[in-house]
Parts: structure tokens; sequence; C-alpha cells
């Protein structure tokens, strides 16, 4: 699993904090919501099921390649 998490306890240490810059990093409103925030993995996933929402609900006639063809190979 992608666990890219900050533990509460050090984000309410990190808003509190003397630091201007941490205390604008790290909001005190983010510590009202109890919900998780999505991971890099949850956040990835989301976007591909979009894309692919999106590419079944048109008819295309060809497909386009994104990766570089600097060769100009077919």
């Amino acid at each position: 699993k992608n666990n890219d998490l900050l533990y509460r306890h050090l984000k309410e240490v990190l808003c509190r904090s003397k630091n201007r810059i941490l205390k604008e990093c790290f909001l005190v409103a983010e510590l009202e919501n109890r919900r998780r925030p999505p991971t890099v993995g949850t956040q990835f996933k989301n976007s591909l099921s979009s894309l692919l929402e999106i590419l079944i609900s048109k008819e295309p006639s060809y497909i386009r390649c994104i990766k570089p063809n600097e060769r100009k190979e077919p």
C-alpha cells in the first residue's frame, strides 16, 4: 500500500510552529477534516479511471502514440 500520510500529531505540532513558513504549509483547517487525504496511488487510480471513462465515451478512429518517436518509425 502507498501510505504517504503525515501523522496527525506531527501535523498539529507543525501547525503550531513559530516558523512562518511551516505555518503556511500546514494549515489548521486541514486538521478539522477527519477524512484521510488521498494517497498518490489513489489519485493516480482516480485519474486513470476518469481518462478511461472519457475514452470509452468517444469513438476514436485512430490511436495516437504518446511516446516520443524521434526516429519517425511507424
